[in-house]
């Protein structure tokens, strides 16, 4: 057992260089994938802007089916149990708000570290979600109207 860790000492030692290379390259490619992806997103906000902006007019809400919340400064782009992470329409950048008052935690988070700690298909499938906004918003009145005369008949 020793000599077995020795040699895989010598070995580590033998190639700090290379490996630090390796780590660097791929830390670049990181860094690369989650510009590509900010890029990426604000590709489909920039062509969905007049959208997003009449319903900041018109004082709606976002809504995020997937993770069913809703914020009147942006589409919700992910969630944790207590937080909830808005990509703010005017500002364009995402801020952090506690979900239980809505009360702001965090401005200005830069949309590439975002993206290296959630997921980057919720945030664009936000986006996409905005996409049909009034629709969704009709869909979901229609329900509450059918909800609402189903309780009134059965009375």
């Amino acid at each position: 057992m020793e000599k077995e860790l020795t040699e895989l000492i010598a070995q580590r030692i033998s190639t700090l260089e290379k490996d630090k290379r390796l780590l660097e390259e791929t830390k670049e490619a990181f860094i690369d994938t989650l510009d590509q992806q900010r890029d990426k997103f604000l590709e489909l906000f920039n062509k969905i802007k007049p959208i997003l902006l009449q319903v900041i007019e018109t004082k709606g809400s976002f809504y995020n089916s997937e993770l069913d919340l809703n914020s009147p400064h942006g589409p919700v782009i992910a969630a944790t149990n207590q937080e909830m992470y808005v990509f703010d329409v005017r500002s364009r950048t995402v801020k952090k708000y506690r979900i239980f008052d809505y009360e702001e935690i965090s401005s200005n988070i830069n949309l590439s570290s975002f993206f290296e700690h959630f997921s980057f298909k919720t945030a664009y499938a936000s986006l996409v979600e905005q996409i049909d906004y009034h629709q969704n918003l009709v869909e979901r009145i229609n329900k509450k109207i059918d909800q609402a005369r189903q309780e009134l008949e059965s009375i």
